[in-house]
């Protein structure tokens, strides 16, 4: 990998005492997850990941976690600005949230950006920047996206084997070098990615979710407009699954708490058709649809941001 990520892994190895293999493959966090499809995280089988996954990282798929899983909502809120709401999934709970963390990355002794971390793993989960002006800053938040297509593993593996730099290293060079939502969008849609996922992304008045695939944008959803299979046009919202596509897999997903057929993002959207009407969503709306059974799961992390107020609001919830 480039060499400032590859000198990050390595003093977490020598700070943690872990083997320098096992961290590195840590930071393959992501990418690997898209192999485990919700039924096997559920049964905690490794069969698929031992087809796919080589010899020297099986035993990953022997670690007891399941996630990240995520809910992500970027809503049109009743003051005209617009709300970003974020849930991040990662068991065992207990463990990981003790691991969650904000880093506060400075260069030339200015801050940069901010992002929610996760210790031994070097790569950004949701990423915020704040803009010298009101129409600067965005949010970036990232969430597992199993691949769309029967090879999608195997060129998933192809990719990660090859040298090609790791999503989240990616979106960290742009919190670094991007100042605006519009440009960071267009970076974002532009760059190559290791394998399949979901880039949430709010700014100003602005929201935007691209399901990317390794060298493209596979599906665009843009706040405001008109999106399949939404139940509304002021707010968009992902979990892990190509709802518009009729991805199956979203309903044998059993992480919102009420088992299989019951997706979490059917529960925050029907919280939201519950609770608010077009135009009069708020940050109180947004935090409770979070918290709403049925939404959250094994959730380590929940953040609400506001980019035109200059407001993040971060908590490490209780178990449920």
């Amino acid at each position: 990998g480039p060499v400032p990520e590859q000198k990050e892994i390595e003093g977490l190895a020598q700070m943690s005492k872990l083997p320098l293999k096992f961290v590195k493959s840590i930071q393959m966090l992501y990418e690997l997850q898209t192999i485990m499809v919700p039924i096997v995280n559920f049964t905690q089988s490794a069969a698929l990941a031992s087809e796919f996954l080589p010899p020297e990282y099986r035993a990953l798929s022997q670690i007891p976690w399941r996630g990240p899983g995520c809910t992500g909502i970027i809503a049109r809120t009743s003051d005209g600005t617009v709300s970003h709401a974020r849930n991040l999934d990662f068991s065992p709970t207990d463990i990981m949230a003790d691991l969650v963390y904000e880093g506060v990355f400075v260069k030339g002794g200015k801050e940069i950006f901010r992002s929610q971390l996760i210790a031994g793993y070097t790569m950004v989960i949701t990423g915020f920047k704040m803009g010298a002006d009101a129409e600067d800053g965005y949010v970036i938040e990232r969430n597992t996206r199993y691949a769309d297509h029967k090879r999608g593993f195997e060129e998933m593996m192809e990719n990660l084997f090859s040298g090609r730099q790791l999503n989240g290293w990616t979106l960290r060079k742009v919190l670094e070098s991007v100042d605006n939502y519009d440009e960071a969008v267009a970076a974002v849609a532009a760059a190559p990615y290791t394998s399949t996922e979901y880039a949430i992304m709010s700014g100003v008045r602005k929201g935007t979710i691209m399901a990317r695939n390794p060298d493209g944008v596979a599906h665009t959803q843009v706040l405001g407009e008109e999106n399949d299979k939404e139940r509304r046009d002021d707010y968009i919202i992902m979990t892990n699954f190509d709802f518009y596509w009729g991805d199956v897999r979203e309903w044998f997903d059993p992480t919102g708490g009420n088992g299989m057929f019951h997706p979490r993002r059917v529960a925050a959207e029907e919280y939201l058709a519950k609770h608010s009407r077009p135009g009069t969503i708020t940050d109180q709306v947004l935090w409770d649809t979070l918290n709403n059974k049925g939404t959250f799961a094994d959730t380590v992390f929940q953040g609400v941001f506001n980019v035109e107020k200059a407001a993040a609001t971060l908590t490490v919830p209780d178990a449920q």
